[in-house]
């Protein structure tokens, strides 16, 4: 969708105001963000220097790919109706 709109606009305007356009729009939404006091220059600072201040950083350890929980194990094979159940 926003994708057409900037075709949209370079086949309309061309390509210098579009991007002007599209750089206003970025700048826009942080400081709309900034004013609604949902952007911490602070917090942004300090992940710039690779300070946590804190914070639970096991996401950032982990990555997007965290280890898989264990499955449960016990005596026997697991049961054919429910692969993870243990008998």
């Amino acid at each position: 969708m926003i994708g057409a709109l900037v075709v949209l606009l370079v086949i309309t305007m061309g390509a210098g105001a579009t991007a002007l356009v599209v750089v206003g729009g970025g700048v826009g939404y942080f400081v709309g963000k900034f004013l609604d006091g949902e952007l911490d220059l602070e917090e942004v600072r300090a992940r710039a220097q690779g300070r946590d201040q804190g914070r639970d950083t096991r996401a950032q350890e982990d990555g997007p790919y965290a280890p898989p929980a264990p499955v449960a194990s016990g005596a026997g094979s697991p049961s054919r109706s429910t692969p993870l159940s243990v008998r």
